[in-house]
């Protein structure tokens, strides 16, 4: 039974490769090989990327006698990029799977269910994990002298590491889950969550280097740091320096965490993956609703498509968080951008300051492109729209003024900022922020037209029109 289950889920996770989801049909020989040379590109970059960082750090560390910290910093990174990677499959797998239901109602043990899904999550926090580790591994061998014991437990510790990625992973995705199940807006949760593990990301790709220069100045300061917040991780740097009692302790550490993990998740999946399912006992009350116009009728259903749609909340609208952080940023940092701004362009920088601004808005500007799968995401369902007695214009009215809506304050907010900041003066600032709203008006415009040229309304998933179809390429990319 748990080897049909497991077999399926390999199906479902792999088949992108072979299936065109927005065709709706099987790809061609040339398709699959042309995804797979994708995905290897992809990945070479990631083990350039890391191989790089583990570069920087592995022969300074090794040369002063810090070998295990090498490896603890790298674990670090190693265990971050699985569990952010994978917590949102465990999440929508465990709890959201769309067959839960079919499933939970058949004879069949819940502990099965839960370990096919589990291992989904186990082989992609491992892929993601391994993407550090083996980089790591391979800079080691190559300019270190490890013992043969050394050499077999670095090529272990990837493996054990694996196994705190998926008992973390599994954890967030309990964790919001659980929120989820107490809230009626699960969509508001899993948009808040992404957008802060995206803001971690940010800042620890902002300060990443920063941070290997201060480890490479102060190894000892940073090595204590490490010993007493992370000990498993300082365990595992010991172990791959052929430390066997720390191979031993950095084992049983993951495999407890593993089963503590599993004793949770096998207690409350039942509980958590039927939660809010059914119609619940509503209590009647009178209320007295006012009578609205169809243009608000409209614009309303479009903010809950886009509310309700966390992967179209997220890729089409971050250009406004970019906006709003931006903003916040240069009220923080202006002094250092203006210095650095005169450093680069010297007597011309004032003169270049407005023209900087307005591309700087306008950059981010193009991270915004609601109106673009706007079309698109009424799918198979467009005909209730049309059967309407109302005009086609005022529906796309209702599309073109909810990104305007959304986007107009933040593009005013950063104009006004930028120009306070940097004292470009009245006029200029003036000049700037019209120009950044009227840009903000043809990339809305420019997202509704392409659409209307290039609609797909068979998807299978919102994901396709919102990351897959031309119309939000050319938008952003325009």
């Amino acid at each position: 039974m748990i080897r049909t289950f497991v077999k399926k889920q390999l199906m479902e996770l792999f088949s992108f490769f072979l299936n065109d989801r927005r065709a709706g049909k099987r790809r061609s020989a040339k398709s699959v090989i042309a995804f797979a040379l994708i995905y290897l590109y992809l990945a070479g970059a990631l083990l350039f990327m890391f191989g790089s960082y583990a570069v920087m750090l592995c022969e300074p560390l090794l040369t002063v006698g810090f070998g295990w910290l090498y490896f603890a910093l790298m674990g670090v990174m190693a265990t971050t990029c699985g569990v952010i990677g994978s917590a949102f499959l465990a999440f929508g797998s465990l709890y959201h799977a769309k067959d839960n239901d079919l499933l939970l109602s058949m004879p069949i043990p819940t502990y099965k269910i839960l370990f096919a899904r589990i291992l989904m999550v186990y082989l992609m926090g491992l892929a993601l994990e391994s993407a550090v580790m083996l980089p790591t591994v391979a800079v080691y061998v190559y300019y270190g002298s490890p013992t043969a014991a050394g050499v077999i437990f670095s090529l272990l510790i990837p493996v054990i590491l694996s196994l705190p990625v998926l008992a973390f992973s599994c954890l967030l995705g309990f964790l919001l889950a659980a929120i989820g199940a107490r809230i009626k807006r699960k969509n508001l949760v899993i948009i808040a969550s992404a957008l802060v593990f995206l803001a971690l990301y940010f800042v620890g790709a902002a300060k990443i280097y920063e941070l290997i220069g201060l480890i490479l100045t102060a190894p000892q300061q940073m090595g204590e740091y490490v010993k007493s917040l992370l000990y498993p991780l300082y365990r595992m740097g010991l172990a791959a320096m052929g430390d066997w009692v720390s191979m031993l302790i950095f084992t049983v550490f993951a495999a407890v965490l593993l089963a503590v993990t599993w004793a949770l998740m096998n207690l409350s999946f039942l509980k958590l993956a039927t939660a809010n399912r059914g119609t619940p006992n509503a209590k009647y009350k009178e209320r007295f609703r006012k009578t609205g116009t169809v243009s608000s009728a409209l614009l309303k259903k479009e903010l809950r498509i886009f509310i309700g749609t966390p992967i179209y909340a997220l890729n089409c609208g971050l250009g406004l968080v970019f906006c709003v952080v931006g903003a916040v940023a240069v009220m923080i940092k202006g002094g250092t951008l203006k210095e650095t701004l005169a450093m680069a362009f010297g007597a011309d920088a004032e003169k270049l300051l407005p023209l900087l601004i307005l591309g700087s808005i306008c950059v981010m500007l193009s991270m915004c492109f609601i109106t673009a799968p706007s079309v698109s995401l009424e799918g198979k369902q467009i005909w209730i729209v049309k059967s309407m007695p109302i005009s086609p214009i005022s529906v796309l009215y209702a599309k073109l003024n909810l990104q305007m809506i959304l986007t107009l304050p933040v593009v005013v907010l950063l104009g006004v900022t930028l120009s306070f900041v940097f004292e470009i003066g009245l006029v200029a600032g003036l000049l700037v922020t019209v120009g950044a709203v009227i840009f903000a008006f043809f990339v809305a415009l420019l997202g509704l037209f392409l659409n209307l040229l290039m609609p797909n309304l068979t998807w299978k998933n919102p994901s396709i029109p919102v990351k897959q179809d031309m119309p939000v390429l050319f938008s952003m990319l325009g």
